[in-house]
């Protein structure tokens, strides 16, 4: 997949319309980097890479905001969103025929519905599912949710410091080990459908250790709790023996549980009237604030409101004195209305409050009757101890079930990790995958000793993580390295990389856009361009003018030329 063309558009009016062509493309920033006064910079040329990203599911604000200061640039913000520009990426499978199947973005920096444009061949598109609908165009084949989109062509593009930085760890920062695991198994052919679950599995049983940390608290383990359990039924059970034994006549049991029964009947009692009052409170609010609002309201006022609508209307059949009564009638069938219930709350509180007071009595006799017995005191004590106990007993249990359930939460997960790592690090996938490194290095040691004179090489090793659970890790290494030459191994690797996907028919995009390439010398600039003459990739790289060597210039195609007066957007 190559990039055909690029354009900028306001309406009518073509801003720029940018023409791509296989191997190297520059986007060229003629300020010379002798004149101090002039810095180059927001002249647009790191901006065309930030468009080809931005139709490519990047996020709108890059173009508007400084990468490392993230400063808004709100003048340009607001030309794009008030003239509503429009950028249009095509890509095409083949650059030199025209009727080659073709993928055309178009997308503007609006978000309201009537003016937002995002097509992708003339399909709209939500926002958050533009780069699955790329990914269904370019690999179809990949169905699993990792790696994203995004991360599959993270090192296509590469204008930020992570990217320009790093040779193989190309995505956001906080990516973590196994999103870049299985972007480089995918990368190298190998696509799990189960990859995307193996990494949500990991992160599963992450949280569930968490978990379990924060369940054992201040125990270390499931069988501390299990041992306080057994230690506090020991005391139950002492304090029931204990219990059982005091010398407890059969009228003292008798009255006791009568005192029992008559303690619950006065919180029912007890309820029920507090309902009653509130409701009685409620009503009676209610009445005051009716007849508050009446008295508010003057006779005067009414007169004065009458008269001005028989201005308006001077047929009106009603007189004041009959507006008056309707007034006085509808205040007193409201107050009615409500006060109806009054008189059933009443009788019911009357009857409540004497079975209460009956109630009290009765528990004021047993009370004091039941307290004469020395007994008492000391069933009254183990009573509460037992309560105490029995709560402690309570909440130990529903921890301890916790502690279990969490525990055969991690097992099973553990299980279904180890059964997936069975297939992916099998020595079938293992052994074939080593292959695959093979063939890629073989085109990675061609490329970097042809440009450098040099010897890069990819590393694959079966290992494990620092929680010991296998892994891939993918590493970089190098004979006879030089210093400064960070660019040169980036620039070898991803032209390796669509060399040996072409070779193992693997779908790539075969184009790479590459920002702050000053800071090669000129012969890996030289290198590069004699490569790309007889290659199948497409290099896209904003570049300084007086930086670029004269051979440079003669095998390569100048996509756009700017300057501190002809910016990108002419503005």
């Amino acid at each position: 997949m190559y990039l055909k063309s690029l354009k900028i558009s306001k309406g009518d009016e073509v801003i720029r319309h940018l023409k791509f062509k296989k191997g190297l493309n520059l986007i060229v920033d003629s300020t010379l980097s002798s004149d101090l006064t002039k810095t180059g910079n927001n002249i647009g040329k790191t901006t065309v890479l930030k468009l080809i990203n931005f139709c490519l599911g990047g996020n709108a604000k890059e173009i508007y905001s400084g990468l490392e200061t993230k400063t808004v640039n709100y003048e340009l913000k607001e030309f794009l969103e008030n003239n509503k520009v429009l950028i249009t990426l095509e890509l095409t499978y083949d650059i030199h025929n025209d009727q080659s199947e073709k993928i055309i973005i178009e997308r503007n920096f609006l978000s309201d519905k009537n003016n937002k444009v995002l097509r992708v061949n003339d399909k709209n598109v939500a926002a958050d599912q533009l780069s699955t609908e790329l990914l269904s165009y370019i690999f179809p084949k990949h169905k699993a949710t990792k790696p994203t989109f995004r991360q599959i062509i993270s090192h296509n593009i590469r204008y930020t410091d992570q990217s320009i930085n790093n040779t193989l760890k190309t995505v956001h920062p906080n990516t973590n080990d196994s999103e870049y695991e299985m972007l480089y198994l995918f990368l190298f052919g190998f696509s799990f459908d189960t990859a995307s679950k193996l990494i949500s599995l990991k992160k599963k049983l992450e949280e569930e250790k968490k978990y379990q940390k924060r369940l054992l608290s201040n125990k270390t383990t499931r069988v501390a709790y299990e041992q306080s359990l057994e230690i506090l039924s020991g005391e139950i059970t002492e304090l029931n023996n204990k219990k059982n034994k005091l010398n407890v006549n059969e009228k003292f049991k008798v009255d006791l549980d009568c005192l029992n029964k008559i303690k619950y009947k006065i919180s029912q009692y007890s309820t029920q009237i507090s309902l009653l009052n509130i409701r009685k409170n409620n009503i009676n609010d209610f009445i005051k604030k009716i007849k508050s609002d009446s008295v508010s309201i003057s006779t005067r006022q009414v007169e004065i409101i009458y008269q001005q609508s028989k201005l308006y209307m001077p047929k009106l059949h009603k007189t004041f004195d009959e507006l008056i009564n309707f007034h006085n009638k509808m205040i007193d069938e409201k107050v009615a209305f409500a006060s109806s219930e009054l008189p059933s709350i009443n009788n019911k509180l009357d009857k409540y409050n004497a079975e209460l007071t009956k109630l009290l009595d009765i528990e004021k006799d047993l009370s004091i009757a039941l307290s004469k017995e020395e007994t008492f005191k000391e069933l009254d004590k183990l009573i509460k101890k037992l309560n105490e106990k029995h709560q402690e007993k309570g909440a130990l249990e529903s921890k301890l079930e916790q502690i279990i359930e969490n525990e055969n939460d991690i097992s099973k997960t553990q299980n279904e990790i180890e059964n997936l790592n069975k297939e992916i690090y099998s020595d079938t996938v293992y052994n074939e995958l080593q292959k695959k490194v093979k063939a890629f290095n073989d085109s990675f040691q061609k490329i970097s000793n042809l440009l450098y004179n040099e010897r890069y090489f990819l590393v694959c090793d079966r290992t494990f993580d620092n929680k010991q659970r296998p892994m891939y890790r993918f590493d970089l290494s190098v004979l006879n390295q030089s210093s400064g030459k960070k660019q040169g191994e980036i620039i070898c690797f991803d032209l390796a990389y669509i060399k040996f996907a072409d070779e193992q028919k693997i779908p790539c995009l075969h184009f790479l856009l590459n920002d702050k390439k000053e800071l090669m010398s000129d012969n890996q600039l030289i290198g590069i361009s004699n490569y790309l003459l007889h290659s199948k990739a497409q290099l896209i790289i904003s570049i300084l003018k007086d930086k670029i060597p004269e051979q440079v210039l003669n095998n390569s195609n100048v996509v756009l030329e700017l300057s501190q007066n002809d910016k990108l957007f002419k503005v």
